[in-house]
């Protein structure tokens, strides 16, 4: 594969066209599909220089660091995606679930909770809450049994 140095081309990338930029988005779905996640990442890390304000590119970008095990590189590209779009539920539980995996646990744990809170609506039943909801409560869910399986407490102090 060629390398790009995006320095010299920035200009070029910035100002990619939107069906261009679709369809490298679309070409990193089916990478992933298909078991090629390196390539996956290298063209996720093109698009966030196509894109650079692109909470999307960026979310995408870290979740496929997360998954190859670069925990501090996935945190930086989430805390941009959570920078630029913080008002995002979705981005925001990457985000905390990189923290987790960076070391910082309790960082993490908080800010999925607060996804989790501020999603969860009483008027509907557990099972009908959104996807990003679920995800978090899911992630409480596990991280309360491990506590209690140690002897731990997870639950907000006054």
């Amino acid at each position: 594969m060629i390398e790009i140095n995006t320095d010299t081309f920035q200009p070029l990338l910035t100002n990619t066209p939107d069906e261009l930029v679709l369809e490298v988005q679309s070409m990193i779905c089916d990478l992933v599909d298909n078991d090629r996640a390196e390539r996956a990442r290298r063209l996720a890390g093109l698009l966030v220089h196509m894109r650079p304000d692109s909470a999307d590119a960026w979310a995408l970008f870290g979740k496929l660091l997360a998954r190859a095990n670069e925990h501090a590189d996935a945190l930086a590209a989430l805390e941009r995606a959570a920078s630029i779009s913080p008002e995002r539920r979705d981005v925001m539980l990457e985000f905390g679930k990189a923290l987790f995996r960076a070391g910082m646990p309790l960082q993490g744990l908080e800010l999925i909770r607060e996804v989790f809170l501020t999603g969860w609506d009483q008027r509907r039943a557990a099972h009908a809450q959104d996807p990003t909801t679920l995800e978090a409560g899911a992630i409480i869910e596990s991280i309360q049994k491990m506590a209690a399986a140690i002897g731990g407490d997870t639950r907000q102090r006054s």
